[in-house]
């Protein structure tokens, strides 16, 4: 087995370093045809939907290549001052999600957050890479955040009835 290792190896960081010098076009189509009732709806200069209404702010993020980065929500939203704790799994209509708590100064959001390609929802990296890879429709990444924790659970299910 370790002889397939070391052969390995060399072959995954080639790819790995081949995916940055790829220039990473914004194929902002297939989102754009997404829309949720009572949400307003723009695009951000980096080619994700904002989705904003009273209650809450939903982001969908483009659908990214099996060996790229995930557009993870950690690194976003601490580039814009929060701090995430209170980070966790949980289940919202036999889908699991990751929730946490972002904090800034006195502000507290609740976020929500995971992987979607219309058919299938998950948090799981190597589900929705493997699913990628496999020739089934990218995964795009959705962040739902709220001010009040008690809507979250509400607003989650609301999003997944939509079937991005």
């Amino acid at each position: 087995m370790k002889k397939y290792i070391v052969y390995l190896l060399p072959v995954l960081l080639v790819l790995t370093g081949w995916q940055f010098r790829q220039p990473h076009a914004k194929d902002i189509a297939p989102l754009a045809a997404i829309s949720i009732p009572n949400y307003e709806k723009t695009i951000t200069e980096k080619g994700m939907l904002k989705f904003e209404s009273e209650d809450a702010l939903l982001y969908i993020k483009p659908a990214v290549k099996a060996f790229q980065g995930s557009h993870d929500p950690r690194i976003c939203w601490q580039g814009s001052g929060y701090e995430f704790t209170k980070i966790k799994k949980i289940t919202v209509d036999e889908i699991q999600l990751y929730t946490a708590l972002l904090t800034k100064g006195r502000d507290t959001l609740h976020t929500a957050w995971w992987f979607d390609n219309g058919e299938l929802k998950t948090i799981n990296e190597w589900e929705w890479r493997w699913t990628t890879l496999s020739g089934k429709s990218g995964f795009k990444l959705v962040n739902v955040t709220t001010d009040k924790e008690e809507d979250l659970p509400k607003i989650i299910k609301e999003i997944l009835a939509t079937n991005l």
